[in-house]
């Protein structure tokens, strides 16, 4: 049975938690300021995409898509006319691509109060319970997503998977009363409207029926128009329900941004091993950036030994909160500490390791674990202690 475990952050955005693997998609502090914090704001979007004509970006464990949103929602505030967008968004998980779109990224003061029950309730158990605040005053409501922005996703579903996209396991689960403050209202109004309209078009015959519906089809213009005028037809985004290393194996794009935001490595090793980031820098261009909320010693390893610039991704209060990984060391605005970069060389900067990116996690593990017990290499706790 599918377990869709939704709770509420401090930004008001709706969370997800995983029983499976006992970790969440986001934190409390906001899945959508996370977004923008961690991934969006280091790209500055403006300037990195003012000369370019093409834009590949890859989205790793897509999951609800805030990442991708959250870019979509720049790109709005651009003129991309004469430009191509092309997203890949990869993630196993289908049933969380298909409820993308409809995910509340604000959760409304009369959905907070009336569910009030429900925002918790899936992650009481957790830590992350502890750090939601008051339900009426929340905290990190800086950013917020244009309903273009879901307007857009459905499109794109729609043009891969058809009108009806929705698996019976999705219909069910945005059926589900303790769900219903989790989702979009107008969102589901918009799809419903589509739907409705591709019904109308197989009815042109019936007249009645037609001049009946013709409301639906003025508002079917206008939202063409909204296309046509921000050239949102420009924006591809292709869908992939698999495992990102088949993709990496199969694709033949060069990416230029990629946002690299799969469970921590203690979970999913596979996405974080040095042979992962060998093969994404092979298939990365010469200006990419590629953008994640991971900053430990044998992730940064890996990269490094992979052959990118590394540094960090730091917050309005100048914490470190994750790392910039480029081909291009112009766009490395924050380096590593001369403490961090030490810290790669000994046994904690020891990666995971994934030969013809085949293993399954759980070997992954024992095999660092192998290799980390039967190292010479300082351990990081020595390390430190030499480098106060």
């Amino acid at each position: 049975m599918y377990k869709f475990l939704p709770y509420m952050t401090n930004d008001y955005s709706t969370g997800l938690y995983n029983e499976g693997v006992n970790d969440i998609y986001h934190s409390a502090f906001g899945a959508l300021t996370e977004a923008y914090e961690k991934f969006i704001n280091p790209l500055n979007i403006k300037t990195y995409m003012k000369d370019k004509m093409r834009l590949n970006v890859l989205d790793i464990c897509y999951g609800i898509g805030y990442n991708t949103k959250a870019l979509l929602n720049e790109i709005l505030t651009l003129d991309i006319s004469g430009k191509e967008i092309n997203i890949d968004c990869v993630d196993n998980d289908k049933v969380l691509i298909e409820l993308s779109p409809f995910i509340s990224s604000r959760i409304n003061l009369l959905k907070r109060i009336k569910a009030k029950k429900y925002l918790r309730k899936n992650v009481e158990s957790y830590d992350e319970a502890k750090k939601i605040v008051n339900l009426k005053t929340g905290i990190n409501k800086t950013y917020k997503i244009h309903d273009l922005v879901n307007q857009i996703l459905i499109k794109n579903l729609i043009n891969e998977y058809g009108h009806d996209f929705l698996s019976e396991e999705s219909k069910k689960i945005m059926a589900e009363n303790e769900n219903q403050a989790f989702f979009d209202l107008s969102t589901l109004k918009f799809y419903k409207f589509l739907l409705n309209f591709e019904v109308i078009l197989h009815l042109k015959q019936n007249k009645s029926a037609f001049v009946h519906n013709i409301y639906y089809k003025n508002i079917s213009k206008r939202i063409i128009d909204v296309f046509k005028k921000k050239h949102l037809d420009n924006i591809s985004i292709n869908f992939c329900p698999k495992d990102i290393r088949e993709h990496l194996k199969e694709t033949d794009k060069e990416y230029d941004i990629v946002f690299l935001d799969g469970f921590t490595p203690s979970k999913c090793p596979c996405i974080w091993s040095e042979e992962f980031f060998n093969k994404l820098y092979s298939l990365m261009s010469a200006d990419s950036i590629l953008v994640t909320y991971n900053s430990s010693a044998p992730v940064r390893n890996a990269m490094q030994k992979a052959g990118f610039y590394i540094g960090n991704t730091l917050n309005n209060k100048n914490d470190i909160i994750g790392t910039v990984a480029a081909k291009n060391e112009t766009y490395i605005k924050h380096e590593l500490t001369e403490k961090q970069i030490g810290l790669l060389n000994t046994k904690s900067g020891i990666p995971y390791r994934d030969e013809n990116l085949l293993l399954d996690n759980d070997t992954i593990l024992l095999n660092r674990k192998n290799e980390f017990d039967s190292s010479n290499l300082i351990s990081a706790s020595q390390y430190l202690k030499k480098n106060k």
